[in-house]
């Protein structure tokens, strides 16, 4: 079974967030924990089979960091959307993306890196729809059916 998990804390959980609500629209299900001891339980049972994406400004969080690792461990591909150059996270993924952001005082609360990050999730989403596009349109389809009557 594929497992898909998407980690991240503080602002980066947010985000996750809001892909875990994009991709369940397409019929993708994935995981986020709002616990670390949930997110660290999670990475620690993936296996070669599965899928580990990471958010993290700095790519230096530790506790991120220390996430990723188990889920590498275990053989899952790992995924990290980072904002900063070099970092701990770049060098344990098995992909980066960068996100831009502003360097402002505020770098970790900006609002144009967690637009950037929003919008890298948007375009994962789409390429995963695309290569199953029948499959994801008909999730679509069953996943508004489904919240319809919540609107006027």
């Amino acid at each position: 079974m594929l497992f898909r998990s998407i980690f991240g804390t503080g602002g980066s959980y947010i985000v996750a967030k809001d892909a875990q609500h994009k991709f369940l629209k397409i019929g993708v299900k994935t995981m986020v924990y709002d616990d670390i001891d949930m997110q660290m339980m999670a990475s620690s049972l993936m296996d070669e089979n599965d899928v580990a994406i990471c958010i993290s400004f700095s790519g230096s969080n530790y506790l991120s960091i220390e996430c990723m690792q188990k889920a590498k461990n275990c053989g899952a591909y790992c995924v990290g959307i980072i904002s900063q150059g070099k970092s701990p996270m770049s060098k344990i993924v098995d992909a980066t993306i960068y996100s831009a952001y502003d360097e402002t005082l505020f770098q970790s609360e900006s609002v144009s890196t967690r637009i950037a990050q929003l919008a890298i999730f948007d375009s994962i989403v789409s390429n995963v729809a695309f290569k199953d596009y029948d499959r994801s349109y008909n999730a679509i389809q069953m996943t508004r059916e489904a919240t319809s009557q919540n609107k006027y």
